[in-house]
């Protein structure tokens, strides 16, 4: 009975999957890492057609996860979107899905800047630190997902 059981769970694990194919887990959360460039609210939009949102990375672990998993998989991006701005009130930066402030902010030396008035988007250089860039350019992306997938209990 006890060696059934064990078989079936080694048949039956590879199939259950925490995040969706091509989506990197971290904790509660799966990131996808676009290769493909646009404008932010392009990659919103992008990120939606899944149900997910530019990522808005709260804790540590998570900017630390996203900046590893960008360097080790893309190492030729130079910059990418999250998913904050100071869309409103210059100065005032926000994670966009919840319009709460960004409180663990990673700013690069001089950073944010708001140069020629026109950086009003949440980008991250290769270095992991922030940088506030111009929502009209076209940049590559990291989508979020919660990660429910196979937490449903059976019975």
């Amino acid at each position: 009975m006890m060696r059934s059981i064990l078989s079936l769970i080694t048949v039956l694990a590879p199939l259950i999957q925490a995040c969706p194919p091509g989506w990197k887990e971290n904790g509660e959360h799966c990131y996808f890492f676009s290769l493909e460039t646009g404008t932010w609210a392009y990659a919103g939009s992008y990120c939606r057609n899944f149900n997910a949102k530019l990522a808005e990375p709260m804790e540590a672990a998570d900017v630390v996860f996203i900046d590893t998993a960008v360097k080790s998989t893309h190492p030729r991006i130079g910059e990418y979107y999250l998913g904050g701005g100071d869309f409103f009130i210059e100065g005032e930066w926000i994670w966009a899905s919840t319009l709460s402030p960004i409180t663990n902010a990673n700013w690069s030396p001089g950073e944010p800047n708001d140069l020629a008035g026109r950086e009003d988007c949440l980008g991250v250089v290769l270095s992991g630190l922030w940088n506030d860039v111009p929502c009209n350019i076209s940049l590559p992306f990291v989508c979020e997902l919660e990660n429910d997938f196979g937490q449903e209990t059976i019975g």
